[in-house]
Formats: structure tokens, sequence, C-alpha cells
């Protein structure tokens, strides 16, 4: 029972970078929305929609690490019901997941954040 809490902690561990690369993927898709909206389409600022963006950020890195809580303790579930699955096998299990969860959503923003980005460099 310990190994599989160790387990869990050295991986939360590893999903707390993940989710820091997340966060500042998603701060610079969000500010560079709020320049884009507020200075090139004369939207008009809304702090509602900081407020709403602020617990996605929660949300989004709760999730990811539940998720990752979930993945974590599939190998060690299954051996505790009979499968053997090799050490090794579940150290590259953990950390691959951890790294497609992690960069699942810190990719898709930094995607948007470029595009932005874009937008508003070429409309200078």
């Amino acid at each position: 029972m310990q190994e599989i809490i160790d387990l869990l902690l050295k991986n939360l561990c590893y999903v707390g970078v993940g989710v820091a690369i997340f966060v500042v993927a998603y701060l610079s898709n969000m500010l560079f929305g709020i320049w884009y909206n507020v200075k090139i389409l004369e939207e008009a600022f809304d702090w509602k929609r900081i407020v709403k963006s602020l617990l996605k950020i929660i949300a989004v890195g709760i999730g990811i690490a539940l998720l990752t809580v979930a993945v974590t303790l599939i190998v060690p579930f299954a051996q505790l019901t009979g499968m053997p699955i090799p050490e090794e096998y579940e150290e590259v299990v953990s950390i691959i997941a951890i790294l497609i969860i992690c960069l699942r959503a810190s990719v898709t923003y930094i995607k948007e954040a470029w595009t932005k980005m874009n937008d508003i460099m070429n409309m200078q």
C-alpha cells in the first residue's frame, strides 16, 4: 500500500509541473485574447470573462490531477487483482499518461495563443 501512495505522490509532483505549463499557456492565450478583443475588435472589457477563465483554470487543473490519480491506480489495481504487470511498465505507463494528459491541455492553449499573437502582430 505504501508503494501505491509513494507512486501517487511522485506522479502528483509531475502533474504539478504539467499543470503549471497548462496555466502559463492558458494565461498567455487569455492575455492575447484580452488585447485582441479590447484593442483590435474594440469590445468592452468584461471582468466576468476573466473570472470565468480563472474558474476554468482551477477546474481543469483539478481535473488533470484527478485523472492522473485514476491512471496511476490502474496498474497497481491490475496487480492486486492478479494480473501480473512488470514493474518497469508501471512507471512507463504512468509517465506516458501524465505527459499525454498535461500536454493535451497545454498544447491546445499554446496553439490558440500562437494564433492570437499572430493576429495581433498582423494587425499592426
